[in-house]
């Protein structure tokens, strides 16, 4: 029931928030109407604080956070108090659009969406016990986690540690987070490095981590089930250590007197007195014999090259290239699928936004899409980041709009195929070097 509740209540904020973006602004002499400014929390968090100006407002259960103003124009919008729970804390990372601080100046003229981002760290009890089922608290001394991204955490002592649940993504749709499970690879108890009986994934979302280890431990961090018969253990050990040393340098110089012979009838073989003529001659003879394989090697080498890479040519030579398009000067390349048009689109809050449509814009009265942006420019002329509310105009908001070029139908060539040209390329380049 919460879940549902918690959706339809989200529904209902962007249902209102479109509708309110929809409505045509009034007249001079009409009464403003508010404008909703929401924010959306990466992952969804509650209880995260927001200000617009002196207005303060938070997110609710789903991460959403709403708040309107009356008038278009610039606000000040800033993360506030960030603490949700004693055992949780979360940092600001950085805003959907790349903005790092927390702070940030944004220009409100219809509904307004913005993402935060927020990394998440969770307090974590680890206990360790031994085979037997006793705690180690006292003799951990370190351990080594490793998380689903590959990363090595090294923490010390076997007490509460603090450990991040999420990792934020940066993608062209916005920020997204995923969640991190980790597992001990190696512990160190009194020195030694052991690792866990079970190397299975844990959420750091549970408060608790329960780690057995196997070992059997006394107070003293002697192996259990040893007794008083530890120091007569080490003392037989290190006498057969002894013993076999002794053994290992009698075979040693057993070998070596055995073998003196035939290591002289080898240096006499390798080593025969000769002139340094002599010596220069086999020396060159020996040389000449390596180079003429090694030329075999390179022409059977190039040989089977040449075999691989024929008809890869002849794939990439059949494809038709990639088209392009010079638009006032500037080089514009098409973006990786069909496309139509390449429009220039003046908005009335005065920023200029540059990308290839996915329809005819003449015959669509309602908005421009734009499958990929190529600028964005504020009122000042200055280059900006692109929103993802960019990508869909309403008509409402063009002030003008002007189309550049009109592409023209036909396969384009993926960047993986380019690549492999390119690699082709270069073994024929490499070929030709070596005859």
């Amino acid at each position: 029931m919460t879940i549902v509740t918690s959706l339809t209540r989200r529904f209902a904020l962007v249902l209102v928030a479109v509708l309110a973006a929809l409505v045509p602004a009034s007249s001079g002499g009409a009464q403003e109407r508010a404008i909703p400014v929401m924010v959306q929390t990466v992952p969804a968090l509650t209880g995260v604080g927001f200000s617009v100006d002196d207005d303060d407002f938070s997110s609710d259960a789903t991460g959403l956070a709403l708040v309107t103003v009356q008038q278009p124009g610039g606000y000040q919008v800033s993360v506030g108090d960030s603490q949700v729970d004693p055992d949780t804390r979360v940092t600001f990372v950085r805003w959907g659009d790349g903005i790092e601080e927390p702070e940030r100046r944004v220009s409100v003229s219809s509904f307004t969406y913005l993402q935060a981002g927020f990394q998440v760290s969770q307090r974590v009890d680890f206990r360790f016990s031994d085979a037997a089922g006793g705690s180690l608290a006292d003799g951990i001394d370190s351990f080594v986690l490793t998380d689903s991204a590959g990363r090595d955490v090294e923490l010390s002592g076997g007490s509460a540690h603090w450990l991040e649940t999420n990792r934020l993504i940066f993608s062209p749709d916005g920020l997204k987070s995923r969640r991190l499970t980790y597992h001990i690879r190696e512990v160190v108890v009194d020195g030694r490095r052991i690792e866990p009986v079970s190397a299975s994934g844990f959420s750091p979302t549970e408060e608790s981590w329960e780690v057995s280890l196997p070992v059997g431990l006394g107070s003293n961090g002697e192996d259990r089930g040893q007794g008083g018969e530890g120091s007569g253990g080490a003392g037989e050990s290190a006498s057969m250590n002894v013993l076999g040393l002794v053994l290992v340098a009698g075979l040693l110089l057993m070998a070596i007197a055995v073998g003196l012979p035939a290591n002289r009838r080898v240096l006499k073989r390798f080593l025969p007195s000769a002139t340094p003529r002599e010596s220069i001659s086999r020396l060159r003879a020996t040389s000449r014999e390596s180079i003429s394989r090694l030329r075999a090697t390179s022409r059977e080498s190039t040989s089977r090259l040449r075999a691989t890479c024929e008809p890869i040519l002849a794939k990439v030579a059949a494809r038709p290239r990639l088209t392009t398009a010079i638009v006032r000067g500037r080089f514009v390349r098409r973006p990786p699928r069909q496309v139509s048009e390449l429009v220039r689109v003046r908005l009335k809050d005065g920023r200029t936004i540059e990308g290839w449509t996915d329809h005819e814009v003449e015959k669509d009265h309602v908005a421009v899409r734009l499958a990929q942006i190529d600028r964005v420019r504020d009122q000042s002329g200055r280059s900006v980041g692109s929103t993802p509310r960019d990508a869909f105009v309403l008509q409402s908001q063009i002030a003008t709009l002007e189309v550049l070029v009109t592409s023209a139908e036909g396969p384009i060539v993926t960047r993986e195929e380019e690549n492999e040209e390119a690699r082709v390329i270069d073994l024929r380049a490499e070929d030709a070097r070596r005859e």
